[in-house]
C-alpha cells in the first residue's frame, strides 16, 4: 500500500509541470487589414511584440507568441495609398488558469506560466482599419 501512495504521490509530482501551455500562438490569429469598410485582402501588415515581429500579407492567419506585452500591428497598402496602426494588450488564458488550479491549486504551474509567458493571449481575429495617406 505504502508503494501505490509513493507511485501515485511521485505522478501527481511529475504532472505539475505538465500544465505549461507550450503551444506558439495556438490557432493562431487571423489579420485582416480594412479600408472604407472593406476587407483588403493585399495589404502588407507587420506584427510585433517585445523583440519578435513577423510581415504577413492581410486575411491570413499568423502564429504570435504567447507573451506579456503589447501587440503592434501596422498595415499598409501601396496600391490604395493607404495605412493603419493598432495595438492590443495581451489577455490571461481563461482556460489555462483553470487547468492550472485544477492542477496543483496554481502554485508551480502558475509560477511557470507566467514567468514563460505560456499563459497570455492576444485576439484570435485583429482587425486593422486603414485610413488613406493622402
Amino acid at each position: 500500500m505504502k508503494a501505490l501512495i509513493a507511485i501515485a504521490a511521485v505522478a501527481l509530482v511529475s504532472l505539475q509541470g505538465c500544465a505549461t501551455i507550450t503551444d506558439f500562438g495556438g490557432k493562431g490569429s487571423k489579420v485582416v487589414a480594412t479600408y472604407q469598410g472593406k476587407n483588403d485582402d493585399f495589404a502588407n501588415c507587420k506584427i510585433k511584440i517585445g523583440d519578435w515581429s513577423k510581415e504577413v500579407i492581410s486575411n491570413t492567419k499568423v502564429s504570435i507568441p504567447h507573451k506579456r506585452g503589447i501587440l503592434e500591428v501596422t498595415c499598409e497598402d501601396e496600391t490604395l495609398q493607404a495605412r493603419g496602426f493598432r495595438t492590443f494588450e495581451s489577455n490571461v488564458r481563461k482556460g489555462a488558469m483553470t487547468a492550472n488550479i485544477i492542477t496543483d491549486f496554481c502554485t508551480f504551474s502558475c509560477l511557470t506560466d507566467f514567468a514563460t509567458g505560456s499563459i497570455y493571449e492576444f485576439p484570435s481575429e485583429i482587425v486593422v482599419p486603414m485610413v488613406s495617406k493622402k
